[in-house]
């Protein structure tokens, strides 16, 4: 499992990240992008996520999670795009957030953590340090279902 950390700022460099999980990305398992906010947009915030959740639904990404307000329109324009309903889930609560990685999580899998540390700094650099260290974890119960 990979966990690209990225989660100082959504902008402007949404595109390059999702660029470097594609390259990073582990060809035998999926790629995850966990998303937050855009910040600063002003009254163009929902037109802008929309904008960007269409590039992502043309990337090249296995599963989209998105957190907090405006980046469900993040979501709604990756379906909009290409995304199915069921790659694309939005979360208002990292406790939500987390029981769900928790059940699809796979090892080999890479996931990238991008949002703005002004709004949810520490939710998402403790999310980034839980998938890191509670890969042991996933590692042994992976094991132990394979073996039964």
């Amino acid at each position: 499992m990979v966990v690209i950390n990225d989660s100082f700022n959504t902008k402007p460099e949404l595109d390059s990240a999702l660029d470097v999980l594609n390259h990073v990305g582990l060809a035998r398992g999926r790629k995850i992008a966990v998303l937050g906010d855009i910040q600063d947009l002003g009254k163009h915030a929902k037109t802008i996520h929309l904008t960007q959740g269409r590039k992502l639904g043309r990337k090249k990404l296995d599963l989209l999670y998105t957190y907090r307000n405006h980046s469900k329109y993040l979501g709604i324009g990756a379906r909009q795009s290409r995304m199915s309903s069921y790659q694309v889930k939005h979360f208002t609560k990292i406790a939500e957030l987390k029981r769900t990685l928790a059940v699809q999580r796979k090892t080999g899998d890479t996931f990238l953590l991008k949002g703005s540390t002004i709004v949810h700094p520490v939710k998402l650099m403790h999310l980034a340090e839980w998938l890191i260290c509670c890969k042991r974890d996933l590692n042994r119960s992976q094991k132990k279902s394979d073996d039964h």
